[in-house]
């Protein structure tokens, strides 16, 4: 565990295991890697953890997800990417200048943009997943990206019936809901550190400078 406030991830021990200093990564053993989708084909390739999840073994199926996470990945986060990124992290935790309206508006007509991507995705599926009876690796990987946006700001899925039947069944998951309760706690104790404590700790700084 690192403490991401604190700057953990930027030295060391943490440096060791990704010298970019971003989270995610892992160690295991002597091999280190970074890159959640790296990650998460890694654990399930070593354990040999047979699961619809990321069948490893049956190369069909396999494909149709490895496209999905690719287009995840270009197409999509792309997209989404903007909003959470110029008008949530980035002036909050980043030094981002706070956007105009006009960006927001922008940022916000990109995300739906992705959403349409999505939802075309989904609507010829029979089962509400992407790919499959089940949600997996692709599932989730979208899902990660569409609940930031859907949980911080205001690109609702009111007009995107198929991402939005599928965004339920999803957030239904008990390890997923589980999940996102912990997360929103984080993010409310991250915004309050940011918006009050950060501010009146800068300001108890100056006080004293000022005295001396």
């Amino acid at each position: 565990q690192v403490n991401l406030l604190k700057g953990e991830h930027k030295r060391e021990p943490f440096i060791s295991v990704n010298p970019d200093g971003a989270v995610p990564a892992i160690k295991d053993g002597d091999f280190c890697l970074n890159e959640c989708l790296a990650i998460c084909r890694y654990l399930i390739e070593s354990r040999k953890i047979e699961s619809p999840f990321y069948p490893y073994k049956d190369a069909k199926q396999l494909a149709k997800i490895n496209m999905l996470l690719d287009t995840a990945t270009d197409d999509f986060r792309s997209k989404t990417g903007p909003l959470y990124l110029y008008t949530i992290t980035g002036p909050a935790f980043l030094g981002y200048p706070d956007p105009t309206e006009n960006d927001r508006q922008k940022y916000l007509n990109l995300a739906f943009e992705g959403y349409d991507i999505l939802d075309k995705l989904l609507s010829n599926s029979k089962t509400g997943f992407l790919v499959g009876d089940e949600p997996t690796l692709a599932d989730f990987y979208f899902f990660i990206f569409t609940m930031m946006i859907v949980t911080t700001t205001n690109a609702n899925l009111d007009r995107h019936e198929n991402v939005r039947r599928w965004y339920h069944k999803i957030e239904a998951i008990p390890a997923v809901a589980r999940v996102m309760r912990r997360r929103a706690r984080l993010y409310r104790l991250a915004m309050f550190y940011v918006n009050w404590i950060l501010p009146l700790t800068c300001r108890c700084k100056c006080m004293r400078a000022r005295r001396r």
